[in-house]
């Protein structure tokens, strides 16, 4: 009797013994760009494969640049490099001129006694570029088509974006944001408020024409929005909520959105409730939500651009924001990252039994001050 009592109280309160997937930055922002490696093998006493992360097990010509000095070529599917007794240093260019920086190290057992080190001889990568698993760079992960949209939904969307947006499938990332992000918090940003309850029962597209109107939305009407026009126009998405844990207690505090830039191969934050469109640091790079929640809210020198109209911007310092946006954006905070935008999903009941009893998560969840254990997950 006490088992089946504990099964019901841990169902009733299965949110709080769900597996949570706590990422690091680099899990969440990996290194979309260039070379990168997944591992390292040792061949032989002196020789090194750098298993690499690339599309496809073709042949490609390696350039291989030892201390500074020597340059040397090898051919295959990953760069190999015979390392002299001794320390040296490497960087492997692929056919684009992409590159793995590393350091590898070669000493016998006597050599390393010489040096009174009592570490076993042998080949040893002595500092390198992270190491980073071939899966984190697929942005397929990154769910952003789930929501319903009818045929003439997505019609009259194609409408607004070519005639009122302006917006072509020639300009490169950026321009599309800043005409969507101008259009959008133009528009929507005088609906800010508390939603009715039948708002949510609507489409998103009919959300984002009440809105028009006057109703009021908050956050997640904001973000869902964003996301629908950004992914007709090509754009990657992903929903990012702000949360705090007080007392055991998770609070949700704010949903935004990140929007991946292929031609800079990074992520980049929008918060279209609050009407900032660009986060700027101060050499103009696009700052992703780490860095912005991060950020002193004293520094000057990130700038935010905002809508002036329905198509231009105008940009204020960082530390002129109002104080609430920084009572929410506050590096005490954590961050979700959510995989799917379906995370409510109710499906069949063995798909509910799927996600009770394996480690299935809608987030990926980052956070410089809290560490997750999934104590109860595992009790369950």
């Amino acid at each position: 009797m006490s088992v089946t009592a504990a099964n019901v109280y841990i169902y009733l309160n299965r949110n709080s013994y769900t597996y949570v997937k706590q990422s690091t930055f680099n899990e969440i922002y990996p290194n979309y760009s260039g070379l990168t490696a997944n591992a390292f093998k040792v061949l032989s006493d002196s020789t090194l494969e750098i298993v690499v992360n690339q599309t496809g097990n073709r042949e490609t010509k390696w350039k291989i640049k030892e201390d500074d000095q020597n340059i040397i070529y090898y051919t295959g599917i990953n760069p190999q490099i015979n390392v002299p007794t001794g320390l040296h240093k490497y960087k492997i260019f692929n056919a684009a001129q992409d590159s793995f920086y590393l350091q590898a190290e070669n000493y016998s057992t006597a050599d390393y006694r010489k040096l009174n080190l009592t570490k076993s001889g042998g080949l040893s990568v002595f500092n390198s570029d992270l190491l980073q698993d071939s899966t984190l760079t697929s942005l397929d992960k990154w769910k952003d088509n789930e929501m319903k949209v009818s045929a003439e939904e997505k019609h009259l969307i194609a409408g607004i974006l070519k005639d009122s947006i302006r917006a072509t499938a020639a300009e490169n990332t950026i321009e599309k944001i800043k005409k969507i992000g101008c259009y959008l918090g133009y528009k929507l940003f005088p609906s800010r408020g508390g939603p009715t309850d039948s708002l949510s029962a609507l489409s998103v597209f009919n959300q984002y024409k009440c809105a028009l109107k006057g109703e009021k939305i908050w956050c997640g009407n904001y973000s869902m929005i964003f996301n629908l026009f950004a992914h007709e126009a090509g754009i990657k998405t992903r929903n990012v909520e702000i949360s705090k844990n007080r007392g055991g207690i998770a609070g949700n505090l704010h949903v935004f959105n990140e929007y991946f830039i292929p031609e800079q191969k990074k992520w980049a934050c929008i918060d279209l409730t609050s009407n900032n469109i660009f986060f700027l640091g101060k050499n103009g790079n696009l700052l992703n939500a780490v860095e912005v929640i991060n950020a002193d809210p004293a520094d000057s020198s990130i700038k935010v651009m905002q809508p002036l109209t329905d198509s231009s911007l105008k940009t204020i310092a960082f530390n002129k924001l109002e104080p609430v946006f920084f009572e929410t954006w506050d590096r005490d905070n954590d961050l979700k990252f959510y995989l799917s935008l379906n995370y409510n999903e109710s499906n069949d009941f063995l798909k509910k039994a799927y996600r009770y009893f394996q480690k299935k998560y809608y987030y990926e969840f980052y956070s410089d001050n809290t560490l997750t254990e999934n104590k109860k997950f595992y009790i369950k």
